[in-house]
Order: structure tokens, then C-alpha cells, then sequence
């Protein structure tokens, strides 16, 4: 990790129905990004607001590692589905 990120936010973000796209800003000024799901489910994450369900990255629960992204600038949006009811997307924003 970066010596030089000190400000964590951290964002919970319920999806509650199933495979329906929800949305979360990450604002200007964060250099990395970390996404999980917190229960036993799989997220679709894309970057692209309509596309989570054609254009994504699967992000698995545990024990596979967390969805990381580094070294990006200006505001960004997340647009998440899951295709079980009440996911919970835990997103690690850090500036």
C-alpha cells in the first residue's frame, strides 16, 4: 500500500434486490479503491452506469482476495449488482 494514503472512507453499500444496479460515488482525491462483499455472494462491478450486468468484473467473496484499484484521479462511480438479494458491497476508499 501506498506510505502515503492516510484517510480511509468506508462505504456500505446494501444491494437490496437481486440483480438490480445500484450506485456509489468515490469523490476526487482518493488514490485507491478496495471492494469485497461482506456475505457468502458475488458482486458485479463495473464502471460504466447500465453495463453491470454486460460489462464487469466479478468480485468474489473470501476467501479470494478483495477488488483493488489503484492510482486513479478526479471523481469516480461504482455501479454494483449481486444476483442474491441484500449483498452488501463494503467499499474501502482511501485518500
Amino acid at each position: 500500500m501506498n506510505p502515503y494514503v492516510t484517510s480511509p472512507r468506508i462505504y456500505n453499500v446494501t444491494l437490496t434486490a437481486a440483480d438490480t444496479e445500484y450506485s456509489q460515488a468515490i469523490p476526487a482525491g482518493v488514490s485507491r479503491i478496495r471492494v469485497k462483499p461482506r456475505q457468502n455472494a458475488k458482486i458485479k462491478l463495473s464502471f460504466r452506469p447500465g453495463h453491470s450486468d454486460d460489462e464487469y468484473v466479478t468480485v468474489e467473496a473470501a476467501p479470494a482476495p478483495p477488488y483493488e484499484v489503484d492510482c486513479f484521479t478526479g471523481q469516480v462511480t461504482l455501479y454494483m449488482q449481486s444476483t442474491v438479494a441484500g449483498t452488501v458491497a463494503e467499499i474501502e476508499a482511501w485518500s
